[in-house]
């Protein structure tokens, strides 16, 4: 509607900002803490798993068939999402999975640690999102702001351009967004 406001993420090999956000404040703010371990295990089982595709020349569906035959249940659409680069998603919820995938490719690391880092990494990435749009609407209206609010707004200030929408032309062709392409990129 006019009036609304839109964020627009500005120009960025990372085109995800929490992503980015949640690197900076690793190599910043949590570099003498835990973070780093717990972000080197949410990402090391998906490179493993993406390599081990690749020296092995699979196709995602017979990466499927032996996970499943590994004792993995989970379906075709919900492994390639996992390692699909776009994905938000940080790893799968059960214990079982790590633990398959760990014994299939080889990790060094326990399903017990890589699930720990997985889900510190899924928790960060939820708290920055959340405090990312607190930042932009209070910026919007108020500089009254906590630390890490303002720390989180600061950095999102420079990723972020916020247009409000000032007239809506209508088409005569109707068109709509499936769900699944909101917060990515498009070429138009």
């Amino acid at each position: 509607k006019i009036g609304d406001s839109m964020v627009f993420t500005k120009q960025s090999e990372n085109k995800d900002i929490v992503d980015l956000l949640l690197n900076q404040l690793i190599e910043e703010q949590y570099k003498d803490t835990a973070y780093p371990e717990y972000y080197r295990l949410s990402i090391c089982w998906k490179d493993e798993l993406r390599k081990y595709i690749l020296d092995n020349n699979l196709t995602y569906q017979k990466l499927v068939e032996k996970l499943s035959k590994a004792g993995c249940t989970k379906r075709y659409v919900t492994i390639r999402s996992w390692l699909d680069r776009e994905s938000h998603i940080v790893g799968p919820r059960d214990i079982e999975d790590y633990e398959t995938i760990r014994q299939l490719v080889g990790l060094e690391d326990s399903a017990e640690n890589i699930k720990k880092g997985c889900e510190e990494i899924r928790s960060s990435r939820m708290k920055i999102l959340g405090l990312l749009g607190k930042a932009i609407i209070n910026g919007m209206f108020t500089d009254n702001k906590d630390s890490l609010s303002k720390l989180i707004y600061e950095k999102a200030e420079n990723l972020t351009q916020i247009e409000q929408i000032t007239s809506i032309n209508d088409s005569e062709i109707n068109t709509s967004v499936p769900i699944y392409m909101v917060n990515k990129p498009c070429n138009a």
